[in-house]
């Protein structure tokens, strides 16, 4: 018999309706959203006028997501309203008020089936041990929204239900006054059974509520907390004896429910209310902090790139470079120091894009990507080895425009013009861009024109050299650059110092000229972006592809180490405040310092991020805060290992 469903006679203990419940994980939320869903919980609780019971069953699922087969808890909440005429507006208040999704459910997830039997201690039901627990005290320590965590976050099957009914005020005060003057009585007799420190804590817990009331600073209710651990007898009894210890640290304590298991059980799956000796009188703003929808990433939504698990919870997380669900772009930024697994991020969204049918172009100063690029059977092009390919700028960009974009090539090259060689060169590239010339004219052509007219004689000698041999001939022949059908990775490391800047320049114009032709879904990611940041045309480009790419059905993924590189310069600040997304690894203290000022992080996401160790990251979009360690799938890893150390680390299950 399923335990979950029906009664011990067999018949249904609960008619009542039942919601699943969700809403955003307030231990994930920036400050100020965290502030704005403890408001709408606290006047949901305000306008509460029913009983009602929130429970989380903590289950163990297979998780497909992304290619990574494997098991993941999944927790989900669950809203029971013990007044059948109020329960849809009661419904709809939490979802308003809240940000959360309300859906009617038909019954919880089951923790065991089959013929169950009662002993003392636990039940046993189809195979499975079954423990329950009472929240006997509630933490005496200050605690923060969310500390349900510490009794949720148990890795076994757990149910947990937090009762709440609402008190009447002239009832609470009553209540109140008896507690009062029974702990005054105590006190008189000397009956303090050794106990004179807890008895004066709890003549101040009630004086404190009974302020609350006469103040109007919120309601009292009786509150509730019941949980039950599923498994064999040996897990079940370790999880208890953690669940236990984790409960004494906030000095609240949990006490079996010994002789009581099989309505303890009922209790913890919200089809029966607490008896009062199990519940406590606390105010509104103690209610809250039993905020109980705790599991971060909760869902990989269609179309999101899986990157990793969250660190907490251990449910996937994804990106959402393609879809922009819910992001004003899909626009990403990755700061980590030297070795904090950039790269090796950047492989797992370029492989998610290229499987999704998503054009990918790489552009890789260190050439530490062409492995991946090439087993995603795209193509690399190392700009220093030399290609029959050409980057033919009379040819890259809008036809009205090329003269005028070789002007700038030749005074990158060939260094400033004056405005009589500018004249001449001009005149030039008009001369073999006439129609009655060849079909394809190379910037080269224009040598012979220069050389006839005295003011560019010179400038001809000066870029010669240019575009002669290797690799300056690659752009001095006809092509408009590379196709792209699937992935593309474009490699700068080889190239002569002297030729990064006039490459760069290229490149880019021809990339951005791409991603304007191109119709289809595109992602262009761009490593070591503040080493190249020191050109101006790829700063150049890497601030316009912020602001527009989206118009063109692209997302752009930059990766930098120094913090400094997207905060200080103005391009950095353009780039960081226009993506959607920021990723943030490991940093020193200075690092973690200016990054806290710049994206308005907590002081523990700060020191989250001076301890992070490679692969893991911290996931800033929105409102939202997620810790997540990278992963990628197994058959994946080893063409995104940069070393035969992670390699090794990593085989196995894909992790960095």
């Amino acid at each position: 018999m399923d335990l979950g469903a029906r009664g011990p006679e067999g018949g249904d203990p609960d008619s009542s309706t039942l919601w699943t419940v969700r809403a955003p994980d307030i231990l994930d939320a920036s400050v100020a959203h965290r502030e704005r869903l403890l408001g709408g919980f606290t006047a949901w609780l305000d306008q509460l006028r029913a009983p009602a019971q929130l429970t989380v069953s903590s289950r163990e699922a297979m998780d497909s997501s992304g290619g990574c087969p494997g098991r993941e808890r999944v927790r989900s909440v669950h809203l029971r309203v013990r007044d059948e005429a109020a329960a849809d507006s009661v419904a709809a208040r939490l979802s308003a008020l809240c940000d959360a999704e309300v859906n009617r459910a038909g019954a919880l997830p089951t923790m065991a089936e089959g013929p169950w039997h009662e002993s003392a201690r636990g039940l046993t039901c189809g195979g499975s041990w079954i423990e329950c627990l009472r929240l006997m005290r509630f933490p005496e320590a200050e605690v923060e929204p969310g500390w349900l965590w510490e009794l949720l976050g148990e890795p076994a099957d757990l149910d947990l239900t937090v009762s709440i009914a609402p008190k009447p005020a002239a009832e609470a005060d009553r209540q109140l006054r008896r507690r009062l003057r029974s702990l005054q009585a105590r006190a008189l007799a000397g009956d303090l059974g050794g106990a004179g420190p807890a008895l004066e804590a709890s003549r101040r817990a009630a004086d404190r509520l009974r302020q609350v009331l006469a103040r109007g600073e919120g309601r009292l209710f009786e509150v509730a907390v019941t949980l039950s651990l599923g498994g064999s007898p040996a897990e079940v009894g370790a999880g208890q004896q953690r669940l236990r210890q984790r409960a004494a640290a906030l000095r609240a304590r949990l006490a079996p429910a010994w002789l009581e298991e099989l309505p303890a059980l009922l209790e913890s799956r919200g089809l029966r209310f607490p008896p009062r000796p199990a519940r406590r009188l606390l105010e509104t703003r103690e209610v809250a902090s039993l905020w109980p929808w705790l599991d971060g990433a909760a869902e990989m939504a269609p179309g999101r790139y899986r990157v990793g698990r969250h660190r907490r919870t251990g449910r996937p997380v994804g990106l959402g470079l393609a879809s922009f669900r819910g992001t004003p772009n899909g626009n990403c930024c990755v700061i980590a120091t030297s070795g904090g697994g950039k790269s090796y991020l950047a492989g797992v969204v370029g492989m998610e894009a290229a499987s999704r049918g998503v054009l990918t172009v790489v552009v890789d100063p260190e050439s530490e990507h062409r492995r991946w690029c090439e087993a995603a059977g795209g193509t690399y092009l190392d700009l220093a080895a030399g290609q029959s390919l050409g980057f033919n700028v009379l040819e890259a960009g809008d036809p009205g425009e090329a003269a005028l974009a070789a002007l700038e090539l030749a005074a990158l090259l060939g260094g400033p013009l004056s405005a009589a060689e500018a004249g001449s060169f001009l005149e030039a590239c008009a001369e073999v861009l006439a129609p009655e010339r060849r079909a394809r004219p190379v910037l080269g052509d224009c040598l012979a024109p220069m050389r006839r007219r005295p003011e560019s004689s010179a400038l001809a000698a000066r870029l010669r050299p240019w575009l002669e041999g290797r690799p300056g001939g690659q752009f001095n022949q006809p092509g408009r650059g590379p196709g792209v059908d699937g992935v593309l990775g474009i490699g700068l490391r080889e190239l002569p110092s002297t030729w990064i800047p006039g490459a760069a320049w290229l490149v880019s114009q021809w990339l951005w000229a791409w991603a304007r032709r191109e119709p289809r879904a595109k992602q262009i990611i761009v490593d070591e972006a503040g080493l190249l940041g020191a050109h101006r045309c790829l700063r150049e480009l890497m601030g316009q592809m912020a602001r527009r790419i989206r118009k063109y059905q692209g997302s752009l993924l930059l990766l930098t180490q120094a913090a400094q590189d997207l905060t200080e310069e103005s391009f950095g600040e353009l780039v960081a405040t226009n993506s959607a997304t920021v990723l943030l690894g490991g940093q020193g203290g200075r690092g973690a310092l200016r990054l806290q000022t710049t994206f308005d992080l907590e002081d523990r996401d700060r020191e989250w991020l001076q301890r992070a160790r490679r692969g893991e990251f911290l996931l800033v979009s929105g409102a939202v805060r997620v810790p997540l360690s990278v992963e990628a799938r197994p058959d994946r890893h080893p063409y995104l290992a940069t070393s035969g150390e992670s390699l090794k680390l990593g085989a196995r299950d894909g992790h960095l």
